[in-house]
């Protein structure tokens, strides 16, 4: 069965690299961040820009004036693909996701990559982003993707960095996708990707590549973690994401739990989806797009 494969996480938690992996086979493909063509917030999100390097990229210049709700099943028709992954964290792009997918007779899959909130903080602080608010990015992102109701499965981010290999494999039997040795090794296929992390989509296509453990955090952060912590207090929200996270880890997920016969409550809307529509209206009506972001801040 046709699967599309939503990979979710805050900024800088993984995502492109997961979608790479995924997207590695014969039967599969990634579109990367599809959702900021459809719905840019920045400039440098109007043009398609593919990896592959063509301009215009053949197997994106079909896509000109299809319908956003209709992209994930003709992709795969087009592409002549069984598996499709999107890592268009936006969670409103999340939850249209999901219901453009029950309607296409899609499976759908979601799979949420997330940093222990220290590592989070750190992935923000060494881009300039006080650790605060950083922390306050981690609790707002998941306590709104867990209120989202969808089935999903989580990856923990040092885990899965410390063994990819054995990890994608659980990935993948959860998303019911095929695995091979090797399927990690993203960067020997040329994918056609759209946006993600810069540093990780400079590998794709290339002789060597690898996917880093998790390394030592340097003095300075660790100091100012250390005032953060001590200001704030005990923290029982992060606590209590963090609980949920966990227990939806991959591990312990099977993959009928994302069966499409399987009962689905209806898939409410949350209040700030219609904050990000009348947003992203706005932009789009005086076009007050966000300038590019400078390479070296790249989302993961």
């Amino acid at each position: 069965m046709k699967t599309l494969i939503n990979v979710c996480g805050a900024s800088y938690s993984g995502t492109t690299m997961l979608d790479l992996m995924l997207g590695n086979g014969p039967e599969a493909a990634s579109c990367g961040e599809v959702g900021a063509w459809f719905r840019p917030r920045r400039h440098d999100r109007i043009e398609l820009r593919c990896p592959c390097g063509a301009d215009p990229c053949p197997r994106w210049q079909c896509f000109a004036g299809v319908p956003e709700d209709q992209f994930h099943r003709q992709a795969m028709d087009r592409w002549n693909v069984s598996y499709l992954s999107d890592s268009t964290k936006r969670l409103s792009w999340v939850l249209d996701a999901n219901r453009w997918a029950a309607e296409a007779k899609l499976r759908v899959v979601n799979i949420l990559i997330w940093k222990d909130p220290v590592t989070h903080a750190y992935s923000h602080w060494k881009r300039g982003t006080p650790i605060g608010e950083a922390r306050r990015r981690f609790i707002r992102y998941h306590e709104r993707f867990l209120g989202l109701k969808v089935p999903f499965a989580t990856v923990h981010y040092d885990d899965f960095t410390r063994s990819p290999a054995a990890h994608l494999a659980e990935v993948c039997r959860v998303a019911d996708v095929p695995y091979f040795d090797g399927k990690e090794r993203f960067w020997a296929r040329r994918h056609h990707n759209l946006f993600g992390n810069e540093g990780t989509r400079e590998q794709v296509g290339k002789d060597h590549g690898g996917v880093r453990p998790p390394q030592p955090f340097p003095i300075e952060f660790l100091r100012d973690m250390e005032v953060f912590e001590a200001s704030r207090g005990h923290d029982t929200r992060q606590r209590r994401v963090v609980e949920a996270l966990r227990r939806f880890d991959i591990t312990k997920v099977d993959s009928r739990d994302f069966d499409m016969d399987r009962p689905r409550p209806a898939l409410a809307t949350p209040f700030w989806y219609y904050e990000h529509w009348f947003k992203q209206s706005y932009r789009s009506l005086f076009g007050r797009l966000r300038p590019p972001r400078p390479m070296g801040d790249a989302m993961s």
